[in-house]
């Protein structure tokens, strides 16, 4: 035969043609030839390799079972990649069961050209399974890529993996998605605060600085030697010492030593104080706000720049780079690190600067310095392990600034700084200075990794990663039972076991949640690599019944008054002991600010079950189950402005009437001043005036115009003209013109600003301020002009017409807002100043007659200038005030003068009647003097000064706040609130003994009875006859008569509805109930699947603060042991009881020789010509209550044995209906006596049986 020969120069498979079709160069099949990838000229061509052979064993011949189920070949590298195991998962879903410790699992590598093979990872943690193969295999650069379809995707670095082969020793080593740092920086930690001396000291101590300390908990602390004495028994002995260094890690009590570097002395021992602390600190300013007292933290090397932080709102975070340069997702950042100047309180002038400027300067961060306490990933004890645990580069310091959409690098730390670092916190100090680089905007959004949780396929494509047939997520609970309310800020308090102190107003001492909003609170759920879940949201709980307790979404109201937690006097949310005249708060019991408040009804759970996607809860088995925990807020009222002001006007003026019109509840309007920034705070409506309109209120009509309007009619209906030069006839034009501008039909209203009133000046005997409390609802300011377009004053009018003392600044004309008030009811008339301000007063001058007449001074002088020459502090309050006189003089010497402008302004004397000398040197020798004097007449409604405030022009502080805006934004907002599960669940165990988890006996056993056998009678007792009761999580029994249990549903095994078979009845009146069976039971041949039962009870306790608001926690749940409870439940099925079988009837020829009943004989006759003649039938049962006539003898199956096999063909066995009969047929007296066995089995396989010999004749 011809042999064929081919050059496959084409290195082509071609399957589409027949085998004998197939051109020259072409092959339709190959057998040990490999396709070259290389990037060279030969890439493509075909080249022979070798066959299948063994090479290596790996060294694991010993072990039984192991098999290959996965290789990748890396002709790059030479390298054949094996993965191996002998473990098999035998669970429903191949997946449930992580490898056991023993299991054996390896990745090897066999390179072809050294011909040696390595186990380069080894560990029952690669978690490999026969099950699935590792199909999903690749190299990118020095990394080697795998998948298998039971574990998330992973990698490892084959260098340092053949360089040190237990170099990779778990799953956070190997993951792709890498470890999440969930936890937050913390602004806190545990500082050495003093130190107290002690010990019994010897030797000779000497002075010296920064000196090394041993003992103690912690480490790092380091002590100066201050003092030594130097006289007397004790010379030597240290007498003062201070800290240098304070080290971290220490307790409160710790005693340490002196570790010298000169002297002999020993025995000292040092005891430390702890205290928790806030590490945001100011470190610039020597003193404190009062100027007086040291600032204990001041540095005056601080290096850091010191005015940085002042604008800024800033929070931190960090992440970190892994060996082979992945980076982790950004932890959670802190809140805004932000504490304004001076604590947040007025000093001193500071509430006449913000009327001035309309502008908190206070509101500037004090802070300078920030130490940023980094807790250690989960799985390290310290951060000198991090390195290794999570094989880690370096961490970033991450800097984000409220204003700037990005995030910037503040610094790097290197790993190799970690060594030796035996702290659980890592610390980094802040000292205000810039980030050096920006991070791209893809960091900020980057929330999660693409990295799925499992992979069946997976192929590098240019250079990337694509995964196919993917599981991409997690599967996260419906809803989580937790309840929000709103509450001032936890107090510190020493925790009860396994629960966390809360140091928030520690923490973030100036922080608060913004009142008069709406809050959505969820929880995001994490694996330990990142993987997110959705927002989840509470339960909706209908049976909560305190009105402050919300699901998800509450709304912070403004307060009302009352001071949480607050009796008496002290229920008013600004209380202060003392008048009404002082201070909003006290010096040492300030408002700490709210929070939002989450109460945990149950623990967050999760059941693994692969078939929906949930994870169930992480532990080392379980490396991808839920991790921790985060909150996220949604809240979209985002900007809004104060608006300070200074004091609010109630009603009108009418010049200096000491009754002018006031607000009322049918005409709620006040006015105040608006300057400087306030103008763009609270701006004109350009909607509501016209294109050209640059007056916003007509002014009075000229006589000429419209004389009418200055016709008015006397008591006796005379018609006269008013004259506006006179007082009189100016206050009827006011008052005319105010009822012109408040006609709806020409009323001024070129504005529609929402206000909400924070902080108000009242009037009462005296002018004060005081915080207000506006609900939920806002004022409205409808004008915007000055005084004259409001009607209020004009300045070119008469005395006092031209004058508003009670607005600030009126002398400049300013800008005058009306607004309409809604928010004060009932209590209008305290709403702000009434009338003229109470310190508003007419000033006169007067002069006295001729002291010294002077020389050389005409006759006549008129508006004549005069000076003030005195140098004492009351002569200098009269100089440049504009005074000028007229006089009369003879033979050259000043007899009369007469003031003719009365000059000014006279507000600010320090007191008053108040008088100075007076000359005038515009004529004559310059030597006439007299005396000028002011004096005060006050206007004020209480017709007294306020004893406050002796100056006239200082106006009390009020308040505003603008309507926030609605962002288009509907998301949600990380918090720096965030955890573990684990830590969050045994915390929610350790806090609640009230909400029910589970069920235990009455009687105190640790379980829970059960016993429904088939034979029970109706309303029998299934549990204990002392009943069950309820139990918190840890087991414990919930008792009282405020307890009830309502049986809501059962269902058997096949989810069939059997409510209706059971009952739940209280036993006694302490919470105890049992379980009754309403029907009767069977054991069927199907009972082994289906009678099985679940009960769900609905529980209702008295909650924890029952005593208090009377309220409860209801729960419903299913019969069981509570999680806690350290016992196991049983099965809640039906139990089968042993069938029962007796003779029932005789045959025609049948009797008993002697006893009856099984085991006796008994005699037949009349065989011989007998057809399927009856011996006897026999009755049996199947456990079930006798009283149950429907079911006695359902399911039951009857059998014959005990006969000879020669015999048995002549008798037979026939049921019907749960009837056996035996028959006997002709021929079977040929055998003699036979022993007839009748079984009769039940449905659950349980017999009984009854033996009766036969004696058959002919």
């Amino acid at each position: 035969m011809a042999e064929a020969r081919n050059s496959f120069i084409k290195s082509k498979m071609n399957k589409d043609l027949d085998a004998r079709l197939v051109p020259p160069g072409e092959y339709r099949d190959a057998q040990n030839v490999s396709v070259s990838k290389s990037e060279g000229a030969d890439v493509g061509s075909l080249e022979n390799i070798l066959g299948n052979i063994s090479l290596t064993d790996f060294g694991l011949s010993s072990t039984p079972n192991i098999d290959i189920i996965g290789f990748f070949m890396d002709p790059t590298r030479d390298q054949i990649f094996v993965f191996m195991t002998n473990y098999v998962d035998t669970s429903s879903d191949k997946l449930s069961n992580f490898a056991p410790a023993a299991a054996s699992c390896h990745i090897g590598v066999y390179n072809i050209n050294t011909l040696t093979s390595t186990l380069i990872v080894s560990g029952s943690f690669l978690n490999f399974s026969k099950t699935h193969p590792v199909l999903g295999v690749n190299t990118i650069d020095n990394n080697l890529f795998f998948s298998d379809n039971r574990n998330q995707p992973r990698k490892i670095n084959i260098t340092r993996a053949l360089a040190n082969t237990s170099y990779y020793t778990s799953e956070d080593q190997i993951s792709l998605a890498k470890y999440y740092p969930f936890s937050p920086i913390e602004l806190i930690r545990d500082e050495v605060t003093a130190l107290s001396i002690g010990g019994t000291q010897s030797g000779t101590y000497v002075v010296q600085t920064n000196c090394q300390t041993t003992g103690g908990t912690g480490q790092g602390l380091t002590i100066n030697v201050d003092t030594v004495s130097s006289s007397g028994p004790s010379a030597g002995n240290i007498t003062a010492v201070s800290i240098n260094n304070n080290g971290s890690g220490y307790s409160d009590g710790d005693v340490v030593q002196i570790v010298q570097r000169s002297g002999s002395g020993s025995g000292v021992q040092i005891t430390l104080t702890v205290q928790t602390s806030s590490t945001m600190k100011d470190v610039v300013n020597e003193y404190l706000p009062d100027g007086s007292t040291a600032n204990p933290y001041y540095n005056a090397n601080w290096p850091g720049d010191k005015d940085y932080l002042k604008e800024k709102f800033v929070r931190f975070a960090y992440r970190f780079k892994f060996d082979d340069g992945e980076y982790s997702l950004i932890s959670p950042f802190t809140q805004e690190c932000f504490i304004p100047e001076q604590d947040g309180y007025f000093i001193g002038n500071d509430e006449e600067k913000t009327m001035q400027s309309t502008e908190l300067n206070i509101m500037k961060n004090k802070v300078n310095n920030i130490t940023l306490c980094i807790p250690v990933p989960d799985g390290s004890t310290n951060w000198g392990n991090v390195v290794d645990d999570l094989k880690l580069d370096s961490i970033d310091i991450i800097f984000k600034n409220a204003t700037s959409t990005t995030l910037n690098l503040l610094e790097t730390i290197p790993a190799n700084t970690l060594t030796g670092n035996g702290s659980a916190l890592l610390f980094y100090d802040y000292q205000s200075r810039k980030p050096f680089r920006t991070l791209p905007l893809r960091d900020l959004l980057r929330v999660s990794d693409q990295t799925p949780v499992r992979a069946l396929s997976q192929e590098v494509i240019g250079n990337r990663l694509v995964f196919g047939n993917i599981v991409d997520k997690h599967t996260p609970p419906s809803e989580i039972d937790y309840d929000a309310k709103v509450g001032f800020k936890l107090t510190q308090v020493a925790p009860a076991a396994s629960v966390e102190a809360s140091n928030i107003r520690l923490e973030y001492q100036n922080h608060t949640l913004k009142q008069n909003r709406t809050y959505q609170i969820g929880v995001v759920l994490s694996d330990r690599y990142g993987r997110q879940s959705d927002v989840i949201l509470s339960k909706v709980n209908s049976n909560i019944q305190d009105p402050e307790l919300k699901g998800s979404t509450i709304f912070n109201p403004y307060k009302t008054g009352n001071n949480e937690g607050q009796t008496g006097g002290t229920a008013n949310f600004s209380y202060y002991p003392g008048t009404a005249t002082t201070s909003l708060y006290s010096s040492n019991n300030t408002w700490p600010g709210d929070q939002l408040k989450i109460t945990f009804n149950e623990t967050i759970d999760s059941i693994k079950n692969t078939s929906i996607g949930t994870p169930g809860l992480y532990s080392s088995t379980n490396p991808l189950g839920w991790f921790s925990y985060k909150f996220v807020v949604k809240q979209t009222e985002t900007d809004y402005y104060n608006v300070f002001v200074p004091g609010v006007l109630n009603g009108y003026i009418d010049g200096e009437s000491q009754d002018p019109l006031a607000a009322s509840e049918d005409e709620p309007v006040v006015h105040f001043v608006l300057q400087a920034d306030n103008l763009s705070k609270v701006p004109k409506d350009i909607t509501l005036v016209g294109p050209n309109q640059n007056k916003f209120r007509s002014g009075r009509p000229s006589f000429s115009d419209d004389p009418s309007y200055y016709q008015f009619t006397d008591t006796n209906g005379n018609y006269f003209q008013a004259d506006p030069y006179t007082e009189e006839g100016e206050a009827l034009l006011k008052t005319r013109d105010r009822e012109r501008d408040l006609d709806s039909g020409s009323q001024v209203k070129n504005a529609s600003v929402e206000l909400i009133p924070r902080v108000i000046n009242r009037y009462g005997t005296v002018q004060y301020k005081r915080q207000y409390y506006p609900d939920q609802e806002s004022d409205v300011v409808v004008a915007i002009g000055t005084g004259e377009d409001l009607g209020l004053w004009s300045p070119s009018s008469i005395f006092p017409f031209n004058r508003a003392p009670v607005l600030y600044n009126y002398q400049s004309n300013p800008f005058i807002a009306r607004m309409n008030v809604y928010t004060a009811g009932s209590n209008i008339s305290t709403y702000g100043q009434v009338g003229p301000s109470i310190n508003a007063a007419e000033y006169e001058v007067s002069v006295s007659a001729v002291s010294t007449s002077g020389a050389d001074y005409p006759d006549l002088g008129e508006n004549v200038p005069i000076v003030f020459k005195g140098t004492t502090a009351t002569d200098k309050q009269f100089k440049n005030k504009n005074i000028q006189v007229t006089f009369n003089a003879s033979t050259g010497s000043v007899n009369k003068i007469v003031l003719t402008n009365t000059g000014g302004p006279w507000e600010n004397l320090s007191s008053y009647p108040l008088t100075s000398t007076a000359n005038i040197e515009a004529a004559g020798d310059g030597n006439c003097t007299f005396d000028v004097t002011v004096t005060r007449s006050v206007y004020g409604p209480a017709g007294g000064l306020d004893p406050r405030n002796t100056n006239p022009k200082q106006n009390p502080l009020s308040i505003f706040e603008t309507k926030p805006l609605e962002s288009k934004l509907d998301i949600y907002w990380e918090t720096s609130s965030a955890g573990k599960i684990s830590d969050l669940n045994a915390n929610i165990i350790a806090n609640d003994t009230t909400t029910p988890y589970g069920f235990r006996d009455a009687s105190g056993t640790l379980g829970i009875t059960w016993s429904l056998p088939e034979s029970a009678a109706l309303n029998t007792d299934l549990t204990e006859a002392t009943g069950i009761y309820a139990t918190d999580y840890a087991g414990n029994s919930l008792t009282g008569s405020n307890i009830t249990m309502t049986l809501l549903s059962v269902t058997d095994a096949l989810n069939n509805n059997v409510t209706s078979d059971f009952s739940l009845t209280a036993v006694g009146s302490l919470g105890a109930y049992k379980i009754r069976n309403l029907s009767y039971f069977y054991y069927a041949s199907n009972s082994a699947a289906k009678d099985f039962y679940t009960f769900t009870i609905r529980v209702k306790a008295p909650s924890a603060t029952f005593s208090t608001d009377g309220t409860f926690v209801t729960k419903d749940l299913t019969l069981g042991a509570a999680p806690g409870a350290g016992f196991t439940s049983p099965l809640f099925g039906l139990s089968n009881v042993v069938p029962t079988i007796v003779p029932l009837n005789l045959g025609p020829n049948s009797a008993w020789p002697g006893s009856s009943g099984c085991g006796n004989t008994l005699n037949v006759t009349g065989v011989s010509t007998a057809e399927n003649l009856l011996v006897l039938s026999f009755d049996g049962r199947n456990g079930t209550n006798n009283s149950n006539t429907a079911n006695l003898r359902t399911d039951l199956t009857y059998t014959l044995s005990g006969i000879d096999a020669n015999a048995l063909p002549y008798y037979d066995l026939v049921q019907t209906e749960g009837i056996a009969y035996l028959n006997i047929n002709a021929g079977a007296e040929s055998f003699g006596n036979q022993s007839a066995i009748v079984t009769v089995t039940d449905g659950g396989g349980l017999l009984a049986l009854c033996e009766i010999v036969v004696s058959p004749s002919s």
